[in-house]
């Protein structure tokens, strides 16, 4: 699990902009909702390794000054966010 992971942050860090990964099936990019009281508004998930396995890189879109987006439609803004924060690793599905 640890290739992958490094291999999904390489894959963040080399995107010009995060429409660069939403675009690839690979990564498998979803939106997250709210479960268990946890506020997932506004946070996104990747697979780690694939569809099957569990684990999860959970990100969050950024403006360029790390600020949040506040409420949005990724659609609008994939194409120019570069920055995400990386909020956990998890089995965020558990």
């Amino acid at each position: 699990m640890a290739i992958s992971l490094h291999a999904r942050i390489n894959a963040l860090r080399n995107a010009e902009t995060l429409k660069d990964i939403i675009i690839q099936k690979v990564f498998h990019f979803h939106n997250l909702h709210n479960k268990n009281g946890k506020d997932l508004e506004g946070f996104y998930a990747i697979d780690i390794k694939t569809r099957r396995d569990p684990w999860r890189l959970i990100l969050k879109p950024l403006k360029d000054d790390e600020s949040d987006f506040g409420p949005h439609n990724i659609d609008e803004i994939a194409s120019k966010v570069i920055v995400v924060g990386i909020e956990e690793v998890s089995k965020h599905y558990e």
